[in-house]
């Protein structure tokens, strides 16, 4: 059996494989530009668009989530005095940022939106460890650290780091 043939206009080291994010903006646009020039071809140009469109959005949406769920357990990490959950948030941490690296791997072009994600992402993620941490009693000890995180907020390389943060302080330090 053969490989497949390459279509011509097609590079074996295509955006499609090198962006994915930006490859759906490019090929949503193109579609777009191809409705307006009045292509005869029997397709639904705007909705194709935006399938494809979403696609990449998904991406992006699919990054805030790891992201709120990664600087919540590091905020947990850094602001909690509870020692049974830490190994627990330490290896959840390890796994998000797996997963928000393949895909920051696969769509380069979203990880220049990463610091606005991130600002995004340590808002929500402060309320939902405020409010966690009242309801575990914790918080009385933790308000001064969270207070420190609202003060200087987290760094992309500190979030998509090796990192973790020391109990009862705000530095990420390696391991």
């Amino acid at each position: 059996m053969s490989a497949p043939k390459m279509k011509p206009n097609q590079p074996s080291d295509s955006l499609y494989e090198r962006d994915f994010f930006l490859w759906t903006q490019e090929q949503a646009e193109a579609l777009r530009r191809a409705a307006r020039e009045g292509s005869n071809l029997p397709l639904d140009w705007e909705n194709l668009a935006e399938e494809i469109e979403s696609l990449g959005k998904s991406d992006k949406r699919e990054i805030l989530s790891l992201l709120e769920v990664l600087v919540e357990h590091l905020l947990k990490l850094a602001a909690s005095p509870a020692d049974l959950p830490r190994a627990q948030w330490r290896k959840e941490v390890r796994a998000f940022r797996r997963k928000l690296n393949v895909l920051l791997r696969e769509s380069p072009s979203l990880r220049a939106q990463v610091p606005a994600l991130l600002e995004e992402a340590i808002a929500a993620a402060l309320v939902d460890v405020e409010e966690e941490l009242k309801e575990r009693a914790e918080y009385h000890h933790a308000e001064p650290i969270l207070r420190e995180f609202r003060r200087r907020t987290l760094l992309p390389e500190e979030v998509l780091g090796e990192g973790f943060p020391r109990p009862g302080a705000r530095d990420i330090v390696e391991d």
